[in-house]
């Protein structure tokens, strides 16, 4: 809960900081937005580690449809209901070890490109392909959601090649 109250805290911080730099005509903006970007990706991964943890911890079982609950493993057989507590997430990927394990694998590399690369050229654009990546192999929903506010984050201002150009 509390990683969640930073990445919104950084979102709007990086909104606001935005504006006012845009308004003085400053080159700042486009790098605090990268570093603002790296910061809330790198999050998104840790999040989806755990994800990739508590399916971890359910050792082999095979899961029916999915979605899922990552923690007790229930499989959810209908659309978002008052069912769905604790950390659902959702997997192409039918046992919950070997999902886990990519979960942890592409968020691991989710943090990875967050830390090194966001300031590349497609660093965005490959930061959202990783996030979506996350999203279906068991990271969770709020982690790919957080990914991709990142890549969107981190294109902006990188003149025709950014996502809000």
């Amino acid at each position: 809960m509390v990683l969640i109250l930073i990445v919104i805290t950084l979102i709007a911080v990086n909104i606001l900081e935005t504006v006012w730099l845009r308004l003085r005509h400053s080159n700042q903006a486009a790098r605090t937005s990268r570093v603002a970007a790296s910061i809330i990706g790198i999050i998104a991964g840790f999040i989806g580690a755990e994800h990739g943890y508590y399916e971890i911890l359910q050792r082999d079982r095979a899961l029916n449809g999915i979605l899922f609950d990552a923690i007790s493993g229930t499989s959810f057989s209908n659309l978002p209901t008052s069912q769905w507590t604790g950390w659902p997430a959702m997997t192409l990927v039918q046992n919950s070890r070997i999902t886990g394990i990519l979960a942890i694998l592409v968020s691991l590399v989710v943090m990875a490109w967050s830390a090194l690369f966001m300031q590349r050229k497609n660093g965005g654009r490959t930061l959202g392909l990783l996030s979506f990546l996350m999203l279906l192999v068991g990271g969770g929903f709020i982690p790919p959601l957080f990914g991709i506010i990142a890549a969107v984050i981190g294109s902006h201002g990188k003149g025709k090649q950014g996502v809000l150009s």
